[in-house]
């Protein structure tokens, strides 16, 4: 479980209007760590899975906000802040 992990107000409200977005019923968010085809440059990623897709040992409630995060990865974002500026979302510490 996620002891400390952070979510900027700009990042919730991104969220919430995700969330009132009807293309997005029946999603859930996700930050994931991702890499190229070559296994190279590694990043955080957000994007959205279908809820009934994800097993229900990936689901965490972070800030009031649900999100399926692979369990293997809550110790990455230990202490970390999702932040949105500008169009983008940024893990940072």
């Amino acid at each position: 479980m996620i002891v400390r992990f952070y979510i900027t107000a700009s990042a919730q409200q991104k969220f919430g209007n995700w969330m009132k977005n009807k293309e997005l019923s029946g999603h859930v968010p996700t930050i994931a760590w991702t890499g190229d085809a070559k296994g190279k440059n590694w990043e955080w990623s957000v994007g959205t899975y279908i809820r009934n897709e994800v097993p229900a040992s990936a689901l965490i409630i972070i800030e009031g906000i649900e999100f399926a995060i692979d369990p293997s990865l809550h110790s990455r974002l230990e202490g970390k802040t999702l932040d949105y500026v500008n169009g983008y979302f940024f893990v940072r510490d």
